[in-house]
């Protein structure tokens, strides 16, 4: 779930913090013991004290004598604790990120270190066991026929600025048909990376492991029943690969993929799917309940892809 990926992610920075405040106040309360250092450090505790007083009174002239009084003082520390084989860093704290202190924020904006934390467990989170394609590595020429081109690129153009614009779409179910090898996983994964890189939940599953949860859900009847439900509803983004490949299984297959569409639609969440079935072949698989859901040009767009094994040009 997001929330405990968050949550967890925000544990690990405090506890990071935490620790590096710890071990520098460890080596202070050590070299307190030597009697000069003790006493440069108290007085310059004393007068960074008076500094924030002057300050706050407007008297800079007498505040900057002060800090350099501190100054001088410091070098004095730093003297001693060469004798004891340490340094200034060894009595501050020494945190991983230097530009938010490892609170994981600057001012109101998360940190680039902790975006790119919160990017890798997303992107474990997905089910992925590779890293993900992006718009990036997206590149049409690979395609020689120039209809497959122009199919590509006019998709790449109408995903990236989706991606860009979400949750603010009207459109948030995708259907991608076509053969093996035209380009569909390539595009879903470029559209997964760019919503990860957003901080947006996002989970892979295919249609054989899809029929599986609906299955556990329909014949569990203890506490866990529901997880199998939820969790295909709690990513933003859920990308269904390979649909019609599952086996069709009584009151159970089409009966919850209806009801999943429907739910993550009222949710306003967003849902991909590829198939190498064709929009009749849908039809007639899945019945008018599901295509209706799927073919609704309110909410929804299919899209069918053409063109040669892309995977045979590389």
């Amino acid at each position: 779930m997001k929330q405990e990926i968050i949550n967890s992610l925000n544990n690990k920075f405090s506890n990071r913090r935490a620790i590096a405040q710890e071990r520098a106040y460890n080596n202070l309360l050590r070299d307190r013991k030597n009697a000069k250092f003790a006493e440069y450090e108290a007085k310059v505790r004393e007068l960074s004290f008076e500094v924030g007083k002057l300050q706050a009174a407007g008297k800079e002239k007498e505040s900057k004598q002060k800090h350099d009084q501190i100054e001088n003082l410091k070098v004095l520390m730093s003297t001693q604790l060469a004798g004891m084989h340490m340094t200034r860093d060894d009595i501050e704290p020494q945190y991983e990120c230097k530009k938010c202190n490892d609170t994981g924020r600057i001012g109101l904006n998360y940190c680039s270190c902790y975006k790119k934390e919160l990017y890798n467990m997303l992107l474990e989170a997905t089910g992925s066991k590779k890293k993900l394609a992006n718009f990036a590595m997206f590149n049409e020429n690979v395609a020689t026929d120039q209809n497959q081109q122009k199919q590509l690129k006019a998709l790449r153009t109408k995903f990236e600025s989706w991606c860009k614009d979400y949750p603010n779409v009207e459109v948030k179910t995708f259907v991608i048909c076509g053969a093996t090898g035209v380009g569909k996983t390539f595009l879903t994964e470029c559209v997964a990376s760019s919503m990860i890189k957003q901080g947006y939940l996002v989970s892979f599953i295919s249609a054989f492991g899809l029929n599986s949860n609906f299955l556990k859900f329909h014949t569990t009847f203890d506490a866990s029943k529901q997880t199998y439900y939820d969790v295909l509803t709690e990513p933003e983004l859920l990308v269904i690969d390979d649909l019609g490949t599952e086996p069709l299984l009584k009151n159970v297959t089409t009966n919850y993929l209806c009801a999943l569409l429907s739910d993550r639609l009222s949710a306003g969440k967003a849902t991909i799917i590829t198939t190498n079935l064709g929009l009749n072949q849908l039809l007639d698989r899945y019945g008018e309940r599901v295509y209706s859901r799927l073919a609704n040009k309110q909410t929804g767009n299919m899209f069918k892809l053409s063109g040669d094994d892309l995977r045979l040009k590389k």
